[in-house]
């Protein structure tokens, strides 16, 4: 994929260097021929014909704008996997900071260590997406469970990578039907959400619990963009269910930061990888008699 996109941003960027001189020099010179034509009186058949190389001269001017919109966007593209290459040693260390957390808790280490080791996992993963985006990233783990005698599903804060945007924390408990991404995932089963402009989903209808009125009528949103994946698991007796344990989430206050096809992997590689740790830490909890 990455050389199929180097050649053609190479095609491109070769045909804009050549087709757009000769374009522009035709444009002007024409647009300059034909006016001069018509204010010497020349006979109508060779002012029409100067009027049509104008118009020709335009159409690759014209033609020479797009192939420099095309050849822009390209470049950003590739610049974005150049940055994206740099970025995955990082997803790498977050798996193996997760692999060890898990595998001292599963030894009968304690719920401390365990969230200690994800946190750092956590700051390698914010790291890759701000490489890869180019702005700073805040990624959140969330364990959910069913209070009893409750109708709704209870969402809670585990850790959040350091350095996170906005500055805020939040450590309360959520609910499921007053967030729509975790909404969607958990009981519409969605792959996992994606939005790319939440003050424009906020005019179609996305709700969050920590956008409270006041905070968007002050435009004083902490995140704009954002992906959240499940942390799930097939149960053995029936693999076609899903045991969701939690929630992966990764914000930026940058708008259109995040690219669908490539920025949504590296959540479901740390996601599947979370899954025992996390179901552990649901288990221990649980045998206590806390959420």
């Amino acid at each position: 994929m990455d050389t199929a996109l180097h050649r053609t941003y190479a095609g491109v960027r070769a045909m804009r260097g050549s087709l757009g001189a000769v374009a522009d020099l035709l444009a002007v010179a024409s647009f300059l021929g034909a006016a001069t034509a018509l204010a010497a009186g020349t006979d109508v058949p060779r002012a029409l014909l100067a009027l049509w190389v104008c118009a020709l001269a335009t159409g690759l001017l014209l033609w020479n704008v797009r192939l420099g919109a095309r050849y822009a966007r390209l470049a950003a593209r590739c610049a974005r996997r150049a940055r994206r290459s740099d970025a995955l040693p990082r997803l790498a260390d977050a798996v193996d900071a997760v692999s060890h957390a898990t595998r001292a808790l599963l030894a009968g280490g304690g719920d401390a260590a365990f969230v200690l080791g994800v946190k750092d996992a956590l700051g390698h993963l914010a790291e890759m997406y701000g490489i890869a985006t180019g702005t700073p990233c805040r990624v959140t783990v969330k364990t959910v469970h069913a209070p009893p005698g409750h109708p709704d599903f209870a969402v809670e804060t585990v850790c959040r990578s350091s350095g996170s945007p906005g500055g805020r924390s939040h450590t309360s408990i959520d609910w499921v039907n007053d967030n729509t991404d975790f909404r969607l995932v958990l009981k519409e089963g969605h792959e996992h959400f994606f939005c790319n402009d939440l003050p424009g989903a906020l005019g179609r209808g996305y709700r969050n619990s920590h956008l409270t009125d006041e905070v968007i009528a002050a435009d004083e949103l902490p995140y704009h963009a954002t992906i959240v994946w499940p942390v799930r698991g097939r149960i053995p007796d029936d693999p076609d269910i899903w045991d969701i344990v939690g929630f992966v989430c990764v914000d930026t206050r940058r708008e259109n930061a995040f690219d669908p096809h490539v920025d949504v992997a590296p959540g479901v590689a740390l996601c599947h990888t979370l899954y025992s740790g996390l179901l552990r830490l649901r288990e221990a909890r649980k045998e206590r008699g806390t959420p």
